[in-house]
């Protein structure tokens, strides 16, 4: 999942800080199924989002694997719907992979809200035979096992957003032409009118002279042409992951936020698309 920007949401955020109202945590909950990670996620006193609660039907939890991908989905869309009110939050799933939490870390950054990552500090938190006898869910030892086996340390923000899904590794070249131009039409064009994406080509058309003024022409600003790159590099990022375009996305990002404070300030002193200082 990749969360998109658009005009409104950064400029509420740089209105809180401006404001000092925005201190926005992420907490990103870390453990073995039965380890004690829903204990210690609702000792924070904070809303706790799991993708787990999406399974319980009638008060009982039923587990379905053709649902996990959407309630995930489901749970993400809770977290951002929290931090775009200002809420901070904690999200409590297993996460024993990085790739599992780089959606909640876009969402994070997305809205100025700092990430935090926590363990249960129960004595049997790797314990897989006490964690399943503890497990309120009945996930077997076999099962925890594995995602013992499979655990990813070192989770840090960079780490994490270069991490990609197993099966998104081995695309095809074909494929990712398809899902570039899919990314084209679909996201990149919409950001602006003047920006145009199609068989691999990628255009802009800056705007030239004020809008309006005779021999001006219409185009975007520089912070839709930053918007479109940004997207452009999320997508290469998703298939093909690195520290580097992480870095990148993360200083375009920076980029972006200060040319939307610029705005806003010229704005609020009435000198917005004027050579006025």
């Amino acid at each position: 999942m990749s969360e998109h920007f658009n005009d409104e949401n950064p400029q509420e955020i740089l209105r809180k800080i401006g404001e000092g109202k925005l201190e926005l945590r992420l907490i990103i909950m870390r453990g073995l199924p039965g380890s004690g990670k829903t204990t210690k996620a609702t000792s924070f006193g904070l809303p706790v989002f799991s993708s787990d609660d999406f399974s319980v039907v009638a008060g009982k939890y039923k587990f379905d694997p053709s649902k996990i991908d959407d309630n995930h989905k489901k749970n993400q869309e809770r977290v951002a719907a929290a931090l775009s009110e200002g809420k901070s939050c904690v999200v409590d799933n297993t996460n024993s992979q990085l790739w599992e939490m780089r959606p909640y870390a876009e969402i994070a950054i997305k809205y100025s809200a700092k990430i935090e990552f926590s363990y249960p500090e129960t004595p049997w938190r790797w314990d897989v035979t006490e964690c399943a006898a503890k497990c309120t869910h009945g996930v077997p030892v076999s099962v925890i096992a594995r995602m013992k086996e499979r655990w990813e340390y070192e989770e840090n923000t960079i780490n994490i957003l270069s991490a990609a899904r197993p099966e998104n590794k081995n695309i095809l070249p074909g494929e990712k032409i398809a899902a570039l131009d899919k990314l084209g039409k679909e996201v990149i064009e919409k950001i602006h009118p003047a920006i145009k994406f199609e068989g691999g080509k990628f255009t802009i058309q800056l705007q030239v002279g004020h809008p309006g003024e005779p021999g001006s022409v219409e185009g975007c600003f520089p912070t839709h042409a930053i918007m479109s790159i940004i997207e452009l590099h999320r997508h290469y990022q998703a298939l093909n992951p690195s520290r580097e375009t992480a870095l990148a996305i993360t200083n375009l990002e920076q980029a972006w936020l200060w040319l939307n404070m610029r705005k806003l300030d010229r704005e609020a002193r009435g000198v917005l698309q004027t050579d006025k200082k």
